[in-house]
């Protein structure tokens, strides 16, 4: 368990060359390129090759799914193993999840979503970087070192927008077709899924707004939208109902 790995750390009974390297900058950035790579893909070539980037965005998506099925029922109810949770910053996965509410049903965040990439750009560089801002000064607050402190807070969003990737992924598969079918309809009017996903126009290159294979869609523009925006409400909103900031244990 990673929590005993740590306190054997300290003590001595384990080899201080045997800390565990999974939280950390390098390799959540790893993991959010390995994402965000057959999206990317899709952008540059989606045209000549369609199936297969909607082969592997419902698949991306179905991982998703298994992996909050893997979580909640076999770790959680069937194990009772809490430790991967308190190794995941559970306040700031709450906070995530706290932070979708408002914003995953409102048919104007989802016309936002269909907005051009330079202003989606913007919107999400400025979410962001508030959002880092806030998870600095907090944990500034606790460790003098400046450059110590900005690589905690810098892995601390990291992991945030790790952990709103897969919550958005899962969340839009499951509610996303019918949102994007009453918002992205031409005219407005709610049309099919797979009519609107044909005939949508790309986010940037090649990309188009709606992948995959019914029902396992992805909808990478209001992913990434959804992933700043509720990452942002979430870790203010944490301000609200608890004493305790967004980055403390539970």
């Amino acid at each position: 368990a990673v929590i005993h790995h740590e306190a054997d750390l300290r003590s001595g009974r384990v080899a201080r060359d045997r800390h565990l390297s999974i939280h950390g900058t390098r390799n959540y950035l790893l993991a959010l390129a390995l994402v965000g790579s057959p999206f990317l893909g899709a952008s540059i070539a989606y045209g000549q090759a369609p199936l297969l980037f909607d082969l592997l965005a419902a698949a991306w998506v179905m991982a998703g799914i298994g992996a909050a099925f893997w979580f909640f029922v076999y770790r959680f109810v069937w194990k009772r193993d809490l430790t991967f949770f308190h190794a995941s910053v559970p306040r700031i996965t709450a906070g995530i999840i706290v932070g979708y509410a408002p914003v995953f049903l409102i048919d104007e965040v989802w016309d936002l979503a269909r907005s051009p990439w330079p202003q989606l750009v913007v919107v999400m560089l400025l979410l962001g970087f508030t959002t880092l801002l806030y998870l600095y000064v907090e944990v500034k607050s606790r460790i003098r070192d400046s450059p110590e402190a900005f690589d905690r807070a810098r892995s601390l969003f990291l992991l945030g927008v790790l952990q709103a990737v897969g919550v958005g992924f899962v969340i839009t598969s499951l509610l996303g077709p019918f949102m994007a079918a009453r918002n992205w309809g031409a005219g407005g009017t709610a049309l099919p899924v797979d009519w609107v996903a044909g005939t949508a126009t790309p986010v940037i290159g090649q990309l188009p707004p709606i992948l995959g294979i019914g029902p396992f869609y992805a909808f990478p523009s209001a992913v990434l939208l959804f992933t700043f925006l509720s990452f942002f409400i979430g870790t203010f909103l944490q301000l609200l109902w608890e004493d305790l900031p967004i980055t403390e244990p539970m």
